[in-house]
């Protein structure tokens, strides 16, 4: 089998080792990571790609010297689970990506997939899939046969709900106000303990977090369908 040349621009840090896209990319096929400013065969952008005006610039000097030198024939695969209406969050369309993975609701587009980004913390080793013994943010996988079950691992939890986020924008903190009115809710993470400097960094995951709660508040940043 040829090895697939492929290149990554505008994705989280840690996509490469740990994303269910790259995983199942492993089993079928083999790859080597290159710059994209090599010859590639798979373009893949994420949602950070065009965000500011420096990537925007530093992308089409990109773009304009892979077609100077015939290098646009690679295809372009968009994935995210960012929400695209979000300031500085490249969409699908966006891109400019023959294809796309990810969460946005595109009715009837043959070109893209809806991928759930819960659907990365699955474990699928049975599958042929590898998969993390345990993710650093979230804590063991989800195992299939407790996603198919009635929720009973948290029920021994107080009636309150835990929101955590490492960012509270105006519309965060205007849904968290107006929730509490009936639901208490307890705060973790960077946005209310500025001790922590990041998820991974927080001393907790969220699946011991949440044992401890009945409810999990989780407002999106952006206003979006």
């Amino acid at each position: 089998m040829r090895r697939l040349r492929l290149a990554i621009e505008g994705c989280y840090p840690s996509f490469s080792s740990t994303d269910l896209v790259m995983r199942v990319l492993g089993v079928l096929c083999r790859y080597e990571l290159v710059s994209r400013r090599a010859p590639h065969d798979l373009l893949i952008r994420g949602p950070f790609s065009d965000g500011s005006a420096r990537r925007r610039l530093a992308n089409r000097a990109l773009a304009c010297h892979q077609r100077l030198l015939r290098r646009d024939t690679a295809l372009g695969l968009h994935v995210s689970s960012e929400n695209p209406f979000a300031t500085n969050y490249q969409s699908f369309e966006e891109s400019g990506c023959e294809f796309g993975l990810g969460h946005e609701i595109r009715v009837g587009d043959g070109r893209y997939l809806r991928l759930p980004h819960w659907l990365n913390y699955v474990d699928f080793r049975a599958q042929g899939i590898p998969s993390p013994e345990r993710w650093v943010r979230l804590g063991s996988p989800l195992a299939l046969e407790q996603l198919t079950q009635p929720l009973r691992w948290n029920g021994k939890g107080a009636e309150r709900a835990a929101f955590v986020a490492s960012y509270l924008n105006g519309e965060r903190r205007f849904l968290m106000q107006r929730a509490a009115l009936a639901l208490p809710i307890d705060g973790f993470g960077r946005a209310f303990d500025r001790s922590i400097s990041d998820h991974t960094r927080s001393s907790f995951t969220k699946r011991e977090l949440l044992r401890g709660y009945r409810y999990n508040f989780c407002p999106e940043n952006a206003i979006a369908p």
